[in-house]
């Protein structure tokens, strides 16, 4: 009997062609198969280097950089090959934008990111093209690094109908920019300038009502020159953010500039600044502070020198810090700095017939957080803050390691540390607690007169010698003694390993 051998040949067929689909199944590009949408956003995460570079890979990719909705040219990328040494990297910055820019298709651009910080200064008609161009594309986003002495931006940007974040940093140079009478922007709700060069009161405040929808904005490293008031008069401003501005004129006496806000949406404002530049608030209601106020620099070299301020700088700080307070004492959570808190006893503590308006007081704040050491005068500033803030229920202090002289952390008991019940404290937590007795006399108080306290958390700094260590933890088991006005309050000392 003869048997056919075809089922079996037929069946070996079958599964060879089925190994060879399998195989071209693993084989297959599925990430070409992805739509292009999705490709344009894995491809925002990437510098546009890397995007070009990834045309070799498919015919399907060959053109997609083409017509990126997010350009980001970073010059660390772009100029990583060259020879730095021999080459101009601003050249070779300026080629490879100049090329995406010639290749690119007709579409809009959401974001260009232009971040170069070379130092071979770029060409203002080589820049110039590509902001207009994005500007054309209906850009929505513009972020703006430019390290060039050169370079300021094209007037034409601050007339953009598509714009809704505009991001300028001039690095070092602090570049002045040309704020044309016809400034409008529409669709703007995010704006940060930084190192910028304002010199023109009446131009810079027109910037910042030509923007009818501003949300944020963020001012930091700037200069004020010849500047004698910055008006900030936005209507649906939300989130301020000063920081770190600069005082000059051409005269030997330092005028600072006043920043005068007039913003009835404001919820937050932020602020790094010395504290004998004035702030003056109009129709605004915050709910989130944080003030980080300092020295001018002449008077925190001395400082740091062991000298004292002299009286009338310390009466001039007094009083701008006392009418800064009450311009924010509607906000919710409030955030003090060292300097702030080390001068209180010539702010919070001063006689109130020797300061002009109503006593201070934070009829609302829920949340206070303290930067300071614990000096005599500051734990007296911190308890009197308290009893000016008595719906307080969450107290973070921390305590920096900053010293100005030896003087700022003396011991003593010249002067009685007072509380009054604090009705609402539900949480304390100290941070960088080293003891000492004003530390410790801190504690003894708040704990006698915190009647709701629920957790109290104290963290001693990192890093701390075998023998302060064990000391400290003596000195918990003592705290763990103390009298208590709350029954429910738990006392802890995590580990900060």
């Amino acid at each position: 009997m003869k048997f056919s051998n075809q089922p079996l040949f037929t069946a070996m067929k079958r599964l060879k062609l089925n190994n060879e689909q399998e195989m071209v199944i693993k084989n297959e590009d599925r990430i070409s198969r992805l739509p292009i949408k999705l490709l344009h956003k894995i491809f925002s995460f990437l510098d546009i280097k890397y995007a070009v570079q990834t045309s070799v890979l498919s015919t399907k990719w060959r053109d997609i950089w083409k017509s990126l909705p997010t350009l980001n040219f970073n010059s660390n990328s772009i100029c990583e090959c060259i020879n730095t040494s021999t080459e101009d990297n601003g050249e070779q910055f300026m080629k490879f934008v100049d090329q995406v820019f010639s290749h690119r298709q007709d579409s809009n651009i959401q974001k260009l990111r232009l971040f170069y910080n070379k130092k071979h200064d770029l060409q203002r008609k080589r820049v110039y093209p590509w902001i207009r161009a994005s500007i054309q594309c209906n850009v929505q986003e513009l972020d703006i690094y430019l390290l060039s002495s050169s370079i300021q931006v094209p007037v034409c940007l601050f007339s953009c109908k598509s714009l809704i974040v505009l991001k300028l940093d001039f690095g070092l140079f602090q570049r002045s920019i040309d704020i044309p009478r016809s400034s409008y922007l529409p669709s703007l709700k995010n704006l940060h300038l930084q190192s910028v060069w304002f010199g023109d009161e009446e131009m810079t405040s027109m910037l910042f009502s030509s923007c009818p929808i501003l949300e944020f904005l963020t001012i930091l490293d700037c200069h004020f020159h010849n500047m004698t008031i910055l008006l900030i008069d936005c209507l649906n401003l939300r989130h301020l953010t000063i920081g770190n501005c600069s005082d000059g004129s051409d005269y030997d006496d330092v005028v600072h500039c006043k920043i005068g806000i007039q913003a009835p949406e404001l919820l937050s404002f932020c602020c790094q600044d010395h504290m004998s530049r004035k702030y003056i608030f109009l129709l605004v209601s915050l709910s989130r502070v944080v003030l980080d106020m300092e020295l001018e620099k002449v008077f925190e070299y001395l400082r740091k020198n062991g000298e004292e301020l002299p009286a009338s700088k310390k009466d001039e700080y007094s009083q701008n810090m006392i009418s800064l307070l009450r311009e924010v004492n509607s906000a919710k959570a409030l955030t003090l700095s060292s300097w702030l808190i080390e001068q209180q006893q010539h702010v919070i503590s001063k006689p109130p017939a020797l300061l002009q308006g109503p006593p201070l007081q934070f009829h609302i704040l829920k949340y206070l957080k303290l930067k300071t050491w614990f000096s005599r005068e500051c734990v007296c500033a911190i308890l009197k803050l308290l009893t000016i803030s008595s719906k307080v229920e969450t107290l973070i202090v921390e305590v920096t390691k900053m010293l100005v002289n030896p003087t700022d952390t003396r011991e003593g008991q010249d002067t009685e540390l007072s509380l009054q019940c604090m009705d609402h404290l539900k949480f304390v937590k100290i941070q960088g607690f080293l003891g000492g007795l004003n530390g410790i006399s801190f504690l003894e108080v708040l704990l006698k007169k915190a009647t709701v306290l629920e957790k109290m958390v104290i963290l001693f700094p990192k890093d701390l010698a075998h023998g302060k260590k064990q000391g400290l933890m003596q000195l918990s088991k003592k705290i763990l003694r103390f009298p208590r006005a709350s029954s429910n309050v738990a006392i802890s000392f995590p580990s900060t390993d």
